[in-house]
Order: C-alpha cells, then structure tokens, then sequence
C-alpha cells in the first residue's frame, strides 16, 4: 500500500489510496512473529506502509483491538480441534485434545462477552475504521459460522457482537470470502 500523500500513479484505481495506508503493528521487542514479517519486508523490496510500534512488554497488545486472536479465536479455534470434525481433519497430524473442549469454550464465551461489551457504541474493533482485527475475527468467526462447525459463536445475547458480524457480512469481500483466489489476482 501507499502512505497518504505518497506519489501516486495517475490511474483512478490508485487514488483510494491518498486517504488510507496500511499500517503495520511492529513491535519494539523483538519476537519471532514479528522478525518473520520484518524479514519477509526486507527480502521482498518495494513495499510501502506506515509503521506503528507495540510495547508487548507493557502489554500495549492486551487492548480491544489486539485481544481478538488470544481471547476469542484461540478459545474457539482449540474449542473445534476437540471435535470428531478435527479428528477426521487432521487424520494424527496434530495432537488433540477433547478434554479442553468445555474449559475453552467457556473461555472464547468470556472474549467474545468482552468483545460484546468493548464494541458497544463502535462500528468496527478498534472505532469507526475496519482494521485487520475485524478481518482476522470475521474470517474466523465467518468461515465456522459458514459451515456450522460452531453454531455458539454468533448469537443473539450478544446484540453488539452479532450487528458488528451482520455489518461484516454485508461487506463485498465477505461476499467473496468462501470462493478460492484464481491463479493470477488483482482488484
């Protein structure tokens, strides 16, 4: 993506980028996930974004907007590797285990009973703007809803969380979500 501002091509596709940059989340102590994105950001040259600095120490990344993947997907996703789904999906590639199947559902129940609260009053995860939270919890959250594998995680007790998910729903990538990419993509 381009920074706001950048020099641009003059092409009209280009110009929704005068008023949004991709934002990348770094942070300032050193971690693997964050090393092998700043290693693929060197290798591959050319790319262009802004840069926002996380204190994972001072648990700047415990926030509502950064607390999706460790307390709802993390819950859920462990939740469904319990299931005889997952057993017939990993076929002994991966080590499951049932017994946590009650403890992290009650687990992504409290993340997503938080989430509930911390969107009340908001559009998105972090405010008005969709951020890649919202695209990480919705294509976690869309996908097993999609396919019935976990029935729980959208419903109506949690009013906040299910107009959040119904306004993701409603967006044209969401739309497109559960289609593969062709060989060759641009858009």
């Amino acid at each position: 993506m381009f920074p706001a501002g950048a020099d641009l091509p003059p092409w009209p596709r280009y110009q929704q980028f005068r008023s949004k940059a991709l934002i990348f989340y770094d942070a300032k102590q050193p971690g693997p996930n964050p090393v092998v994105v700043r290693l693929f950001v060197h290798e591959r040259k050319g790319l262009r974004f802004d840069v926002e600095l996380i204190d994972l120490a001072g648990l700047e990344n415990r926030k509502p907007a950064y607390r999706a993947y460790l307390e709802i997907v993390l819950p859920f996703v462990t939740w469904w590797r319990g299931t005889d789904a997952a057993e017939e999906a990993y076929r002994g590639h991966r080590i499951l285990m049932p017994e946590a199947r009650r403890s992290h559902r009650l687990l992504a129940d409290q993340g997503l009973n938080q989430f509930d609260e911390d969107l009340e009053g908001k559009t998105f995860i972090a405010g008005n703007d969709l951020t890649m939270a919202d695209i990480m919890l919705y294509g976690f959250m869309g996908t097993n809803t999609a396919t019935g594998e976990i029935p729980w995680l959208n419903v109506p007790q949690r009013p906040n969380v299910a107009t959040w998910f119904d306004r993701m729903a409603a967006r044209e990538a969401s739309q497109k979500m559960m289609t593969a990419l062709p060989a060759s993509f641009s858009n």
